[in-house]
């Protein structure tokens, strides 16, 4: 199993829990491709470390802003997002296949269905994005996305002989410097590939807009909703709230937090998201009553 992680120096850790908590739910021989800027050579030490400890073999590409020279500033996103737009120029030709993950999230269960996932004939596989990301993108995305879908890029099953064949990184690159977008590399992922994806199950990311109240998912993903609460594979969390902040409540939290024990960022202490202590308390109260409303829901969903 060949998998991708696109790092700068501020997700180092957050990458480590990703990749020891891969490591202990896979059966496959795993090799970690690690594409980084602006990581340190202590952190990139401490990574590969994690990683052989577990059983991962390890490969580092260091790459530099030079090779993203064109594209617009990703905002409030990092650099190190526009990484995974290089995965088939970047790899040995010989690997035909990767599984790209983000660093945001938590593998929660066994992964080897989704690593046998066929993509022949497709340029990738992938689970469908928030209705907000719907919303933000119906102005300029330029195809029927209701009808072929928008999906979520943080967990991609990426066909690089299809990569290769058809030329993708040149069209996703060409692409970001014509448009303007506001999700950046998703948005030309999405633009360049509809039509030629695969959607799986969202267990494979199940991302933070099942468990909003609301919930923030396409119709015909609202039947999964129940099971995403205990039976996801792979937990991504989308939104500002992420597990390293008290104010986080998803509900693989507590799976993040036993692997970050295992890493060498282990006593790093949670963040705080908003400045008043008080007001956190009240928001993480908050939050855990309306997952209680959330989940009951859950089960009217078919």
């Amino acid at each position: 199993m060949d998998v991708v992680f696109a790092i700068n120096g501020d997700f180092a850790r957050y990458a480590a829990v990703a990749i020891v908590s891969l490591l202990k739910s896979t059966t496959a021989e795993v090799t970690i491709h690690i594409l980084c800027m602006g990581v340190s050579e202590g952190d990139i030490e401490k990574l590969c470390s994690l990683s052989k400890a577990h059983g991962g073999e390890v490969k580092v590409y260091r790459l530099g802003e030079d090779c993203l020279r064109g594209l617009s500033d990703p905002g409030h996103y990092s650099w190190a997002t526009y990484l995974r737009l290089l995965v088939a120029s970047v790899l040995d030709e010989r690997i035909s296949k990767v599984l790209y993950l983000d660093s945001d999230l938590v593998v929660a269960g066994n992964v080897d269905r989704l690593w046998a996932v066929d993509v022949s004939g497709f340029s990738l596989a992938a689970v469908h994005d928030t209705t907000l990301s719907y919303q933000i993108i119906e102005s300029y995305i330029g195809y029927d996305f209701r009808r072929e879908g928008y999906f979520n890029a943080g967990v991609l099953l990426i066909n690089l002989d299809y990569w290769r064949k058809h030329g993708v990184q040149e069209q996703l690159i060409d692409y970001l410097k014509a448009h303007d977008v506001r999700l950046n590399d998703q948005d030309a992922l999405n633009a360049v590939l509809h039509g030629t994806v695969k959607f799986v199950h969202p267990r494979w990311n199940c991302h933070t807009g099942f468990f909003s109240l609301p919930p923030l998912v396409v119709g015909e993903q609202r039947k999964y909703i129940k099971e995403m609460w205990r039976g996801a594979r792979i937990a991504h969390f989308t939104g500002p709230a992420k597990p390293w902040y008290r104010e986080c409540v998803n509900p693989y939290k507590r799976v993040y937090l036993k692997y970050k024990r295992m890493t060498p960022w282990r006593n790093v202490p949670q963040r705080q998201l908003e400045g008043n202590a008080f007001r956190s308390v009240v928001i993480v109260v908050l939050r855990h009553c309306k997952n209680i409303v959330a989940r009951l829901l859950s089960y009217t969903y078919r």
